[in-house]
């Protein structure tokens, strides 16, 4: 199920929270990642710590969406790509409507570079061919 609640320690403080709760009552801090913006200002440290909190818990519900979508968030701020993305194409399985899901999987794809329009004025066509 992938809307299931489990629950698990708090990333930041380790008091026993579930993924029912937006933040811990205790620390205030987030308790399961939705946006790429929540990990964007942690120091690298807290962001590991968040993702080994999520790779324990997935140990024992591998299909839960949030802790996949969670532990991808981590992974994509700590630029490791092939692990953000198989964690995103876990969490599409059961989430379909999250387009947020499939921008952060194609920005795994292309390595955390940004996509952008070739001009055609940089183009040069063979001598032989014809437009």
């Amino acid at each position: 199920m992938s809307h299931q609640v489990v629950e698990l320690n708090c990333p930041g403080c380790g008091a026993r929270v579930s993924t029912a709760q937006k933040e811990c009552d205790w620390c205030h801090k987030p308790i399961v990642i939705s946006t790429f913006n929540s990990v964007y200002s942690m120091p690298m440290p807290e962001v590991n710590k968040y993702a080994g909190v999520y790779r324990k818990a997935l140990t024992e519900n591998p299909d839960n969406t949030e802790l996949n979508k969670s532990i991808a968030m981590c992974y994509l701020k700590l630029k490791m790509y092939d692990k953000a993305l198989g964690a995103f194409e876990k969490a599409i399985e059961d989430n379909f409507d999250d387009s947020e899901i499939y921008f952060y999987a194609a920005i795994c794809l292309l390595n955390g570079k940004k996509a952008f329009p070739v001009s055609y004025t940089h183009l040069t066509l063979p001598t032989n061919s014809r437009v």
